[in-house]
């Protein structure tokens, strides 16, 4: 990666962590509710949320200028099937963990 490209990439995940959004809809009441430190731990949580999803993205770079370099071939196929079998497995555990509380979201 270059060093343009690098500090493009800095400055929207800046950009991104500084907006507001779900995240602040989250911590907010969790805040007001619970306090300071209810509040602090969430956004410590939230925080260390963000630092997978940097390291899958940067697996995934890393992954696409490999092959690019190789075809190709490999690097559709995972950016493709693996996010969505991921997604399958936490549907399944979520629903499965619904169907033994008893409870469901879907009304």
């Amino acid at each position: 990666m270059h060093g343009s490209e690098f500090l493009l990439f800095m400055g929207a995940a800046l950009a991104i962590n500084l907006a507001p959004g779900a995240s602040i809809l989250y911590l907010s009441p969790v805040a007001a509710n619970h306090g300071v430190k209810a509040g602090t731990v969430a956004s410590l949580g939230l925080a260390l949320g963000v630092v997978f999803v940097v390291t899958g993205t940067c697996i995934n770079v890393a992954a696409a200028r490999a092959a690019r370099s190789a075809g190709g071939a490999l690097h559709a196929w995972t950016a493709r099937w693996i996010p969505g079998g991921v997604l399958l497995l936490l549907g399944a555990k979520l629903a499965l963990l619904e169907t033994a509380a008893g409870t469901s979201t879907a009304d």
